[in-house]
């Protein structure tokens, strides 16, 4: 739409953990794979522009892999740095190979194709299979992207598994799951025994993920204080939108 509406997709990732909920201010910043994909449709709202391009490389430019660091729990992350968690790196590789631009994933490829047509004049401007359109009025000084025309493919097997899994981890691990109160448990375990648009996940040997309609939900199995079995119910967002 805009480099401006962007932005504010970006701090609202950031920020929140669902619309109007913020995420606890003592938290690492992070965004899961539900958040990227809320990014990557605000900037391909009426065509992807040069600059929003550029603001997403930016941004999975500080991203950095929680298992990458010494603890899951570091103190404070340098330099605007975030976790990437539930597949946001995945959406965002695919974003910048789609469009052809030169960060994440496609950061080799694209200097590849720039290295082997470095004598060809206007190299070096030249977007490839890309096309340029004239300036939008939302940004004056930008030009909207095309991707090149190619078959729609469906994503990887396992892809939708593999996002809910790091988006339920991701969310208990960094303390913005939210508890269910027992009324809501009880209600969405009633969902799950009738098994209409349920699926189900297992995330590790305590945790089972339920995508519950467009609801994501975490079910824990866990001890209480003397040691006897105890079940924790929490949200854990919505789905993803491919």
């Amino acid at each position: 739409m805009s480099i401006k509406s962007v932005q504010k997709q970006i701090k609202t990732a950031m920020q929140e953990i669902s619309p109007g909920v913020k995420k606890a201010p003592n938290r690492d910043a992070e965004i899961t794979g539900t958040e990227a994909l809320a990014i990557v449709a605000e900037a391909e709202k009426n065509g992807v522009t040069v600059g929003e391009g550029k603001k997403i490389g930016e941004l999975y430019g500080k991203g950095v892999d929680r298992m990458g660091r010494l603890t899951l729990a570091s103190p404070e992350l340098p330099n605007d740095e975030f976790y990437m968690n539930g597949g946001s790196r995945e959406v965002f590789d695919n974003f910048f190979i789609k469009y052809n631009l030169p960060y994440g994933a496609n950061t080799q490829v694209h200097t590849m194709i720039v290295g082997e047509h470095a004598d060809d004049a206007g190299a070096h401007n030249d977007p490839g299979p890309i096309a340029h359109t004239d300036a939008i009025p939302e940004n004056p000084n930008d030009v909207v992207l095309r991707p090149p025309v190619m078959p729609i493919v469906a994503p990887e097997p396992g892809t939708f598994e593999r996002i809910i899994k790091g988006q339920v981890k991701s969310m208990l691990e960094s303390g913005h799951a939210q508890p269910l109160a027992p009324s809501k448990a009880e209600q969405v375990e009633k969902q799950i025994q009738q098994g209409v648009r349920v699926t189900t996940y297992q995330v590790d040997d305590k945790t089972t993920a339920y995508v519950v309609g467009m609801n994501v939900y975490a079910k824990v199995q866990d001890e209480d204080l003397k040691g006897d079995p105890i079940t924790r119910w929490y949200s854990a967002g919505t789905i993803p939108m491919f």
